[in-house]
C-alpha cells in the first residue's frame, strides 16, 4: 500500500488549509515592528554622539551643511614653525680669552727686556725660570723659541713684530672661530650676531692656514717666524657662543609677526571621511563645525538629516530582510516571528546600553577607541541563541539583519561590520546543533578568539598595529565574550516559553538518566524503562531520516509512558512468573486501567515541569486507537441483551498532531509487536510494520498530521532496519561442539 502511495501521490496527510491573516493586521504587525526599530535608531542617534580621537581612525563622515570660518590654529602654528626655521640661532664672539692673551703678552715683553740686560746670550738658568713664569700666566714657550725672541735688537723691532703678529692673531679671532674637532650642532650655515648680521667665522684649520699667512708677510728669518707662529697659535680656540637668550627673543619676535590663518569651509564640503586618520587639523577642523553649528542652530537639522538617512537604510534592511523570510521560512509562525522581533528590539536596545555606559562611565574614558567601542555590546546574542529555536536559514538572515541594524544605528565603517558578520557567522554554525550548556561557552570562546585574531590582523595590515591598542581591544572583547555568555545562559529559559519550543539543552537535560522520574521509572517498571529505550531508539533514528527534531522524539520516547509507574503490574512488559493481574477483571475495568497511564503520565509530567511538547507526545503517542484484545474480550463475554460500546475502550487521545508525535506513536506500537515475533528477518519485521501503519492508518490515527506518504515510507525503512540491527542473529558459542570438532579424523 505504502509503496503504491509513493508512486502515485504526493499529498500531505491531514494537512489542513492554511488561513492567512488579513493584510491589515499583518501591516500593522509589520509596521510596528518597523516603528519600534526606528525608535530605538532615532535613540541610538541621541545617545551615540559620534567621536573623533587623535591618532584614531574616523567611523563617521562629517560633510558641511552651510559655509563657515574658523581660525586654524594647527595652520597657523605651521606657519611660526616655517618662520621659526627662517630665524638663525644668535652667536656671540667671546673675546675674553684673547684680552686675557694681551696682558699675558705685555709681560712677556718685560720679561724680553730683562734678558735684554744679560747680554745677547742669557744664561739657560734665566731662561728656564722665565719659562716657567710664562707658563704659569698661561704661555708655553720652549727654551729655543724664547732665546730666538730675546734675540731680536733693537727692542723696537721685536716690538713691532710681536705687534704685528698680534694684529694678525686679533683679525682671526674678531671673524669667530670653530673648531673642527668639537663642533657646536647649534651652528648652521649661516652664523649670526643679535642684528642677523652674518659673522664670517672661519674653522680651526683655516685660521691656523690664515695666520700662517699672515706671519710670512713678516718678512723675518724662519726662527723669528716660528717662534712668533708658536706663541700666537696658543690663542687659537673656538669662541663663538650660542646665545640662547637673544635667539630666543628672535624667534619670538618672528613668530608674533605671523598672522592667524583662517580656513573658509563650504557647504558641501567633506570634514571627515571614513577610514580617514583623525589628524591635529581634521579634529580642529570637526570641533569648529560643531561650534558653528551650535552657535546657528545647525545641530537639529544635522540630526534631522542623519536620522532620515538612517531611516531610509533600516527601511530598505528591513524589506530585504522580510523578502528572504518569505522565501526561506513562509510558514514561520506568528509566534515566533514576534519572539524573533522581541529578541532584535532586545538586543539593539542591550547593545544602545552598552554603548551609553561605556560613553558616560571611565571605561570610555580608560578606552578611548571610538572605531572599536562597539566590542562592549553583547552583539552576538540573537547569533547565538536563535539557531536553538529556528532553522539554519532563517537563523543566518536574522543575523544579518541584526548585525546590519547595529551598524547602522552606532555608524560601524566596513571593516567593523564585516568583522561582525563573520563572527556572528561562525557563532552561529556553531550553535546550530547544541546539545550541552557547556557548548554554548566553547562556541562564544571560539568566536571571540577568531574576533580577537581578526582585530590583530587587521591593525597589522591597516599599519596601525599598537600593543596597549590591541590589549584594550582585548579587553572589551572579554567584556562582550562574558555578557554574551551570561544574558545566553539566562535567557534561554524566557526564550523557550516565546517560542513555544524546548532547546536541545533541555532536552538532554531530561534524559539524563539521574533525572528523578526516569530514576522512578526505572525502579518500579524497569521493563517499561527497557521498553521506552528502545522506543527512544528507533524514534530518534527515524526521525533524523525525514529531518524531524530527533532530540524531542529521543526525549518523548522515554517519558511517553511514564504514567505506568502508578500500576507497573498490569502492563506486560513489567510482570513477572507470569502473573497477569487483567485474567480475574473485567475487560472494561483492565481499559481503564490502561487508559489512565496516559492521565497519570500527564500528570506527572506536569508536577515535574516538563516541557510542554513532552506532554503533549504523553497526551498523543496512544491517539484514539483501540485496545482490541480487551474489546474482543468484551465482545466474547458479553451476554445477551447487552451492548459493548468500542469508544468505551479506545484511548482519549487526542491524535497525533505533528510529526514527531507520530514517529513516537508507531515507535511505541512497533517496537511491542515486535517482541511477539517468533522468527526475526527481514519479511516478518516489514509485514510487521506495514501491518501496524496500515492499521492505524485505516483507523485514522495519521490524519491530524502535516505528514506526506514519502516521510512516512522513509520512517518505516528505518524502523526495519533498526529493528533487524537490533535483533540480529548471534553464533553460537558452544564449547561441546568444539569438542567434538577436534576429535574428528582429518
Amino acid at each position: 500500500m505504502i509503496r503504491h502511495a509513493k508512486k502515485t501521490v504526493k499529498k500531505v496527510i491531514g494537512k489542513t488549509p492554511e488561513v492567512r491573516s488579513h493584510w491589515f493586521k499583518n501591516t500593522l504587525k509589520w509596521g510596528g515592528f518597523l516603528l519600534g526599530l526606528f525608535g530605538l535608531v532615532a535613540l541610538g542617534q541621541a545617545i551615540m554622539k559620534p567621536k573623533l580621537f587623535l591618532g584614531q581612525v574616523a567611523t563617521i563622515q562629517v560633510q558641511a551643511i552651510r559655509d563657515f570660518e574658523y581660525v586654524s590654529l594647527c595652520k597657523t602654528r605651521e606657519k611660526q614653525q616655517e618662520y621659526k626655521q627662517r630665524v638663525n640661532p644668535v652667536y656671540n664672539v667671546d673675546k675674553t680669552k684673547f684680552y686675557a692673551f694681551v696682558k699675558t703678552l705685555q709681560a712677556f715683553r718685560d720679561q724680553l727686556t730683562k734678558l735684554e740686560l744679560l747680554g745677547p746670550k742669557a744664561p739657560r738658568p734665566e731662561l728656564e725660570e722665565i719659562a716657567r713664569q710664562l707658563h704659569a700666566a698661561g704661555i708655553i714657550m720652549t727654551l729655543d723659541d724664547l732665546s730666538v725672541l730675546a734675540a731680536i735688537r733693537p727692542t723696537s723691532k721685536r716690538d713691532q713684530i710681536l705687534e704685528e703678529s698680534l694684529y694678525s692673531l686679533q683679525e682671526i679671532v674678531e671673524r669667530g672661530i670653530v673648531d673642527d674637532r668639537f663642533q657646536d650642532p647649534n651652528i648652521p650655515n649661516i652664523v649670526t650676531d643679535y642684528y642677523n648680521q652674518a659673522i664670517p667665522f672661519v674653522t680651526y684649520v683655516d685660521a691656523i692656514k690664515q695666520l700662517r699667512a699672515s706671519l710670512d708677510s713678516l718678512s723675518v728669518s724662519y726662527e723669528i717666524y716660528s717662534a712668533c707662529f708658536h706663541l700666537m697659535k696658543q690663542n687659537i680656540q673656538a669662541n663663538l657662543v650660542y646665545d640662547g637668550k637673544a635667539t630666543h627673543e628672535k624667534v619670538q619676535q618672528a613668530m608674533d609677526s605671523v598672522a592667524s590663518v583662517h580656513v573658509k569651509i563650504l557647504s558641501g564640503d567633506c570634514l571627515v571621511k571614513v577610514g580617514q586618520p583623525v589628524t591635529e587639523d581634521v579634529y580642529e577642523a570637526y570641533q569648529a563645525y560643531l561650534k558653528d553649528l551650535k552657535l546657528y542652530g545647525g545641530n537639529r537639522i544635522a540630526y534631522c538629516m542623519a536620522l532620515l538617512n538612517k531611516g531610509f537604510l533600516l527601511a530598505l534592511l528591513f524589506i530585504w530582510t522580510v523578502l528572504l523570510l518569505k522565501i526561506f521560512a513562509s510558514k514561520l509562525s506568528g509566534r515566533a516571528c514576534c519572539a524573533i522581533g522581541v529578541m532584535v528590539m532586545g538586543n539593539l536596545a542591550l547593545i544602545l546600553l552598552g554603548f551609553f555606559i561605556s560613553q558616560n562611565s571611565l571605561l570610555g574614558q580608560q578606552f578611548p577607541l571610538e572605531r572599536w567601542v562597539s566590542l562592549v555590546g553583547p552583539t552576538f546574542l540573537v547569533p547565538l541563541l536563535l539557531p536553538m529555536f529556528v532553522s539554519l536559514s532563517v537563523s543566518i538572515v536574522i543575523s544579518v539583519f541584526m548585525i546590519g541594524l547595529k551598524a547602522l544605528v552606532v555608524g560601524d565603517c566596513l571593516d567593523v561590520f564585516l568583522l561582525n558578520l563573520l563572527i556572528g557567522n561562525i557563532i552561529l554554525y556553531r550553535c546550530r546543533k547544541i546539545r550541552f550548556s557547556k557548548d554554548i561557552a566553547r562556541a562564544v570562546f571560539q568566536g571571540f578568539v577568531i574576533y580577537a585574531l581578526g582585530v590583530v590582523i587587521y591593525d597589522a595590515v591597516s599599519h596601525n598595529l599598537d600593543g596597549i591598542a590591541c590589549i584594550q581591544q582585548w579587553v572589551l572583547l572579554a567584556i562582550q565574550a562574558g555578557i554574551t555568555l551570561l544574558l545566553g545562559y539566562c535567557l534561554i529559559p524566557c526564550l523557550e516559553v516565546m517560542f513555544h519550543q524546548t532547546t536541545a539543552i533541555t532536552f538532554f537535560r531530561l534524559t539524563n538518566t539521574d533525572h528523578p522520574l526516569l530514576q522512578k521509572l526505572q525502579t518500579l517498571a524497569s521493563g517499561t524503562y527497557h521498553h521506552s529505550l528502545t522506543v527512544s531508539l528507533l524514534a530518534e533514528k527515524a526521525s533524523n531520516e525525514i529531518q524531524a527534531n530527533s532530540n524531542l522524539c529521543r526525549c518523548c520516547s522515554l517519558y511517553h509512558d511514564i504514567g505506568k509507574i502508578t500500576a507497573p503490574s498490569y502492563f506486560i512488559e513489567n510482570q513477572q512468573n507470569g502473573e497477569n493481574p487483567h485474567q480475574n477483571k473485567l475487560p472494561s475495568i483492565s481499559a481503564l486501567i490502561l487508559k489512565n497511564h496516559v492521565k497519570e503520565g500527564v500528570a506527572l509530567a506536569r508536577q515535574y515541569k516538563l516541557p510542554q511538547r513532552v506532554i503533549d507526545i504523553i497526551q498523543q503517542h496512544h491517539g484514539t486507537s483501540l485496545m482490541q484484545y480487551f474489546y474482543k474480550k468484551a465482545l466474547l463475554m458479553k451476554k445477551e441483551g447487552e451492548t459493548v460500546e468500542e469508544g468505551f475502550f479506545r484511548y482519549d487521545g487526542p491524535k497525533p498532531s505533528f510529526k514527531e508525535a507520530v514517529i513516537v506513536s508507531l515507535a511505541d506500537a512497533i517496537e511491542a509487536a515486535s517482541r511477539n515475533l517468533s522468527e526475526i528477518n527481514a519479511n516478518s519485521v516489514d509485514h510487521l510494520i506495514k501491518t501496524i501503519v496500515q492499521e492505524r492508518w485505516v483507523d485514522q490515527q495519521l490524519d491530524g498530521c502535516p505528514l506526506t506518504l514519502q516521510e512516512l515510507e522513509t520512517i518505516c525503512h528505518s524502523f526495519k532496519m533498526t529493528l533487524l540491527t537490533m535483533y540480529h542473529e548471534r553464533i553460537s558459542y558452544n564449547v561441546t561442539d568444539i569438542k567434538q570438532d577436534a576429535v574428528k579424523p582429518a
